[in-house]
């Protein structure tokens, strides 16, 4: 991963809040396996952008 991937990860999660999702859901999410956690978090980011309608 690049320093501007870096970058841009970093801005979407502060955006987002995900790192607050991921502290708040560590429990759940730690017993998880890896995929499963990028789908989730992936998941959680697209309920939050704006609709386009």
């Amino acid at each position: 991963m690049t320093l501007y991937h870096l970058k841009s990860l970093d801005r979407l999660f502060n955006r987002y809040r995900v790192i607050d999702y991921i502290r708040d859901y560590y429990e759940a999410l730690h017993i998880t396996d890896g995929q499963y956690i990028v789908d989730d978090i992936s998941l959680y980011i697209k309920a939050r952008q704006p609709s386009m309608t």
